[in-house]
């Protein structure tokens, strides 16, 4: 082979929200007593040293998919809002609460600009 002939792509395996690891919990509370929002950001930190950094949580019967790779999580912001939004009812939450839209809460155009 010549260094001039490119090498075929490396194949990925694609895996469903789930099929990702993460902590058990406990019907209907999922893993909401685990959580100790006092240090909510180390507990992650834990979770993804032992999950790796594509995990889920279960929040009152709801699943959370939690990225914990910076060059991920770059691609997911860089993909919004075409590819990746926020969910409808964060929004709604965030508009009815009164918070400025800002990086935070901004979806569809308002995050384009």
């Amino acid at each position: 082979m010549t260094d001039d002939v490119l090498e075929e792509p490396r194949s990925v395996a694609l895996r469903t929200v789930a099929s990702l690891p993460g902590p058990k919990g406990i019907p209907i509370l999922g893993n909401a007593l685990q959580i100790k929002i006092h240090r909510l950001h180390l507990q992650m930190e834990d979770w993804a040293k032992e999950f790796g950094p594509f995990y889920t949580l279960t929040l009152g019967g709801r699943k959370i998919m939690v990225v914990a790779d910076h060059e991920a999580v770059g691609k997911l912001l860089r993909d919004r809002p075409d590819g990746f939004n926020r969910s409808t009812k964060l929004g709604e939450v965030w508009e009815e609460l009164g918070l400025p839209t800002g990086v935070f809460g901004a979806n569809g155009e308002v995050w384009r600009r």
